[in-house]
């Protein structure tokens, strides 16, 4: 369940999600993937998630993908998306990965 909005509509708060590890569900700091996501993607995935120019939209990106595909795809990137791996810890990955596979 989300629990509040944060900034440009983001969800914030705590939401549940498959973990990449194991499936089950867990808590995923909204907030802390809302600060991830604002410092990282939003200059060409858009702060609603609507993306932007060739850029997709995010906001029903965890119907087509699972946690696990959307973490790899931030580490290696794809097409014109930059790979993070190296600039996100592992840990931030997983917490952005679990929160976009909510947005369905």
């Amino acid at each position: 369940p989300i629990r509040a909005r944060g900034p440009a509509g983001l969800a914030s708060g705590s939401v549940q999600a498959p973990t990449v590890e194991t499936g089950e569900t867990a808590a995923v700091d909204g907030n802390a993937a809302n600060e991830i996501y604002k410092s990282n993607c939003v200059g060409c995935h858009a702060a609603d998630l609507y993306g932007m120019g060739s850029f997709p939209g995010l906001q029903k990106v965890g119907a087509n993908l699972t946690a696990e595909q959307i973490a790899e795809k931030i580490k290696k990137g794809g097409g014109m998306m930059p790979g993070f791996e190296g600039r996100l810890s592992e840990e931030q990955v997983q917490t952005l990965a679990q929160w976009l596979a909510t947005k369905k």
